[in-house]
């Protein structure tokens, strides 16, 4: 069955038109910083500097347990979105040369992937993160950050032609909750590690502690969004 016939018909041309009108206002500064905005790789540095925060403020035990979480959550995330949903829903990004809405599309540097669209895999593991370190860390600064980071990842999506806002709005929506159930269990696994005195929870994120350099994360994405920002100017006055 296709998944896509159920939705009403005005939610399916509300969606297409934000995602046309976002795609519409571009210019070559804007092109040059969303597709590196939106490239996954570009962002190694900031991972490292939340994996150094969690080594400077918790204990090893919980480091590691943090670190195969995560891992666990950006592969059901990603199987989630990629394998599992994408081929029940067949719907076809905005750039698809098969979608009639593709001579429309302003595309950046030819860039065109070809697989399905719904739900975005970027929106699901971004997202899934943001809140996964969100209730881990709980602190307003890195939160407020990540959220950012995710919301703009998504805008980048939707900027470049490649994904409709529901395909956004679906992969959120996959991220909150796997993040919420993942969350939980490590939560569940903490305290069951603790009643066989494996791991002591004065050292995690059941605990409220003293945490140190809690603003390199924000520095070193910051950086690196300003990176790319003079890169985009570079670019743009070369062309």
């Amino acid at each position: 069955m296709d998944i896509l016939t159920i939705i009403p018909q005005f939610l399916i041309d509300a969606d297409t038109r934000l995602t046309m009108s976002v795609n519409a206002c571009h210019n070559p500064y804007w092109d040059v910083f969303m597709l590196l905005f939106s490239y996954k790789n570009v962002w190694l540095l900031f991972y490292v500097s939340l994996i150094w925060f969690l080594c400077r403020n918790y204990s090893w035990r919980f480091v590691v347990l943090s670190l195969l979480t995560v891992a666990l959550l950006i592969t059901l995330c990603d199987q989630m979105s990629s394998t599992w949903l994408r081929p029940m829903v067949q719907r076809l990004r905005p750039c698809d040369p098969e979608n009639p809405l593709s001579e429309m599309v302003h595309l950046v540097n030819g860039y065109r992937p070809v697989s399905y669209s719904c739900p975005s895999a970027h929106a699901a593991n971004t997202w899934g993160l943001a809140f996964f370190l969100s209730f881990l860390f709980r602190r307003k600064l890195l939160s407020t950050t990540l959220i950012l980071w995710a919301f703009v990842t998504c805008w980048s999506r939707l900027y470049l032609g490649v994904h409709f806002f529901g395909d956004l709005l679906a992969g959120l929506l996959i991220g909150l909750v796997l993040a919420w159930v993942v969350y939980y269990l490590m939560t569940w696994l903490l305290r069951l590690a603790s009643r066989h005195h494996l791991i002591d929870l004065e050292g995690t994120c059941l605990a409220v502690i003293p945490d140190r350099q809690k603003w390199v994360p924000v520095a070193v994405l910051l950086l690196t969004v300003a990176v790319m920002m003079g890169y985009s100017v570079y670019c743009h006055c070369i062309s």
